[in-house]
């Protein structure tokens, strides 16, 4: 031993060396358990894994009849590749939204598109969304014989007026869209005419469609879908006016890009774009406790995708045998629940479920969506979780110098568990809410609890 000691004393590039041999055994060790706890988060099913045949329709009229043969043929998958669900998420101006609303609740809106930690909850969100507006409209068309006979802009002179347009851009500065169009389309349903409103947004050159609403027709007291013959279509459209709605809607670049892409006709419904929203995939873990401190272990990492894998979004069934809407609403439900979550850790001064207007909170939109700072999120600490009642629990935080509690309502199945709600009833904590406590009020909860 005494050699050895000498021996390094002499050479001490050998215990420099053997340092760092260590520090690479631990690595290793390290990556080996990430990778033997590691899932990949998202999942695929059949439709979802079906290419793409074009990238974008240049053409509203092609939009419009992608979204209605998807309907027809109660395709959910095509019908979510055709509304703007990455292009949203990732364009959102949550300020400029809060301030038009002129209100805040913590799920008035989605997540700030500066922060893309923020993505998977708000894709799951916006998803959930769109899932919820096809599944209200297939009903007029699923299995029915449909014929699109015309699609215009609805009303375009109105489209055209000053006031209407400023409204117009305002939009697409919320949505970070380059246009937005209003339309009414004439249908012909097994052999009834229809008519029915549509508004699409347009980034960089491609159309989408954002709702099957129109405020334009709203104003006339139509809504939906409304029988509507060919006098009472003229009547809302004009073609001379159509032509200057697009010239202020198209710029010169993507004219000549679209100009391009004419030469190539596409038919519409037989067509399939990009994939364009997630599944998450599912974890059980051995016990409530093991479950919770990964979910937060997630969250300290700034992993929103990992935080969605342990919620319980297809109980125990395999997610490839379930209902693909009912999925991705509950997964849109859990999502804003996370969503509630980081609006209380990180802005307890004023996170509220309820609406509340912006000057009862003293704050503009912009303060609040810049409220957020990720980069802190590494400093919370997990200092307990304790059992409350039956299947409810409680997880202890310090962060920011501040205690913090929330709640998990736990679920057990044979494979394990997972959250199936971030809430406590017990301890009058709803749906992703964040409760400050004093040190007191934390000591006396672990008293009761531990």
């Amino acid at each position: 031993m005494r050699k050895i000691w000498k021996n390094l004393k002499n050479y001490p590039e050998f215990l420099g060396i053997g340092a760092i041999c260590i520090l690479v055994i631990i690595i290793l060790v390290y990556k080996l358990e990430l990778r033997q706890i590691y899932v990949e988060p998202g999942i695929v099913t059949e439709n979802m894994a079906r290419e793409n045949t074009v990238e974008g329709f240049t053409a509203t009229e092609d939009a419009v009849r992608y979204m209605i043969s998807a309907l027809q043929k109660d395709d959910l998958d095509m019908g979510l590749r055709g509304f703007p669900i990455d292009e949203k998420i990732l364009g959102i101006n949550v300020g400029e939204q809060l301030d038009s609303l002129g209100e805040f609740s913590t799920n008035i809106t989605y997540m700030p598109s500066q922060w893309r930690e923020f993505v998977p909850v708000s894709s799951s969100e916006i998803t959930r969304d769109y899932t919820e507006i096809f599944d209200s409209m297939k009903k007029h068309f699923a299995g029915k014989t449909i014929e699109v006979e015309q699609v215009s802009p609805i009303f375009p002179e109105k489209q055209l007026e000053t006031q209407y347009h400023r409204n117009s851009q305002k939009i697409c500065e919320i949505w970070g869209a380059n246009s937005q169009v209003e339309i009414v389309v004439k249908l012909k349903i097994d052999g009834e005419d229809y008519a029915a409103g549509m508004t699409l947004l347009r980034y960089g050159e491609f159309w989408k469609v954002d709702s099957f609403t129109s405020s334009l027709a709203e104003e006339q007291e139509k809504e939906g879908i409304w029988s509507c013959n060919d006098q009472e279509y003229d009547q809302m459209t004009d073609k001379s006016k159509e032509e200057e709605l697009t010239e202020l809607l198209d710029d010169t670049e993507e004219k000549e890009n679209q100009n391009e892409q004419e030469q190539e006709k596409v038919v519409p419904e037989d067509e399939l774009l990009p994939a364009n929203y997630m599944l998450y995939n599912s974890v059980f873990g051995e016990n409530p406790e093991e479950t919770i401190e990964n979910f937060v272990l997630c969250i300290q990492k700034n992993d929103l995708a990992g935080m969605m894998v342990y919620t319980d979004i297809y109980g125990e069934e395999d997610p490839f045998e379930q209902e693909l809407s009912e999925m991705l609403i509950k997964q849109g439900e859990l999502a804003e629940q996370i969503q509630t979550f980081y609006y209380y850790l990180m802005g307890s001064d004023f996170a509220t479920t309820e609406t509340t207007s912006l000057d009862e909170l003293g704050m503009t939109g912009g303060e609040i969506s810049n409220s957020f700072e990720l980069n802190e999120i590494v400093y919370l600490d997990l200092n307990n979780v304790l059992k409350i009642s039956d299947n409810e629990y409680a997880a202890f935080y310090y962060f920011n110098g501040k205690r913090y509690m929330s709640g998990f309502t736990m679920k057990e199945y044979g494979s394990g568990w997972k959250i199936e709600n971030l809430s406590c009833p017990s301890m009058e904590i709803e749906n992703g809410q964040v409760e400050e406590l004093t040190e007191k009020e934390y000591n006396v909860i672990l008293e009761e609890y531990r």
